[in-house]
């Protein structure tokens, strides 16, 4: 199988089963490079005028398309060598994602970022009344310094690591409610960082140090 869509090119495997009660695909998937451009804020809306018909939900409060999970089956492994955003740069990207019975899981999810390794899994549940989201991620040794310099950050940091744990549960059928029931755990280690301080900051410091 060889795909193109713009400036993207994917290879690999796909089969298709249509004997059961919903289709199932199976497929594997490689693509080499993948850039995802930033795109542009829209310019705020005016008020609007008395008896104007009322403005379409927001997409993070409009429903999410959750019928649509129970529609097919599908098993896709995606490799992506380089992954670009516009503020990171992803290597070795590797997900796995399966969807059953209105029930939605990346897992395993793993990449390398900044010298480090990130990993994790997704597991959205719509088989139930009230949808379900469990979110984990982990990294491990992610170079501080140049992961500053990817987000365009301060670039008074010098050397260190990050690690991180996130373990979120949340539930409702749009995003808004999904994140604002979340509930879990964030945690987050640097190890190893020096930080150059400002020399207007070092001078505040010597004066109140004098006073």
């Amino acid at each position: 199988l060889k795909l193109t869509y713009g400036e993207i090119e994917a290879d690999g495997k796909m089969d298709v089963n249509l004997t059961g009660d919903k289709p199932y695909i199976g497929a594997t998937l490689h693509i080499p490079n993948f850039t995802s451009e930033a795109k542009s804020e829209p310019e705020a809306a005016d008020a609007p005028a008395e008896g104007a018909p009322t403005p379409a939900p927001s997409a993070m409060d409009a429903p999410l398309p959750l019928d649509a999970l129970n529609s097919v089956n599908a098993n896709i492994k995606l490799t992506i060598d380089t992954l670009k955003t516009p503020s990171l740069t992803l290597t070795a990207v590797n997900a796995t994602t399966e969807l059953k019975d209105k029930k939605l899981s990346i897992e395993p999810l793993s990449a390398q970022l900044s010298g480090g390794a990130v990993s994790g899994s997704v597991v959205l549940d719509a088989s139930e009344a009230t949808p379900t989201l469990m979110l984990t991620l982990l990294s491990q040794q992610i170079g501080l310094e140049s992961l500053m310099k990817e987000l365009g950050g301060s670039s008074d940091v010098k050397n260190g690591t990050i690690n991180t744990k996130i373990v979120l549960n949340g539930s409702g059928n749009n995003i808004k409610r999904l994140i604002g029931s979340s509930n879990g755990e964030i945690n987050f280690f640097v190890d190893g960082a020096k930080y150059d301080i400002p020399k207007s900051t070092a001078q505040t410091l010597q004066f109140l140090n004098l006073l």
